[in-house]
């Protein structure tokens, strides 16, 4: 289970907000996305690690959340890159 971040500023949430906006990253389904924290060995990077998913991607079968450990681990690399592709989208 994830350690929780702090709470979240207004700087977090107005981010939080835009990347929820978005497509979600994965599958492309349209908006509004679930926010996914980006942990790494089950602990939050920080509300500035987080990816657009749909629900199917975020806590469906084949989503990050419903993930072995093993697996997880392995899908962190993964998850940076696709975090440069939202940060492109944004900035």
């Amino acid at each position: 289970m994830s350690k929780k971040c702090p709470p979240a500023n207004k700087e977090d949430k107005e981010l939080m907000r835009r990347v929820k906006e978005m497509p979600c990253i994965v599958c492309g389904h349209p908006p509004p996305s679930d926010y996914h924290h980006i942990t790494d060995c089950g602990r939050r990077m920080g509300h500035k690690f987080g990816l657009p998913l749909c629900y199917e991607d975020h806590r469906g079968r084949r989503g990050f959340s419903g993930m072995d450990r093993g697996a997880w681990d392995k899908s962190l690399d993964n998850q940076l890159k696709l975090l440069e592709k939202v940060k492109d989208k944004l900035f």
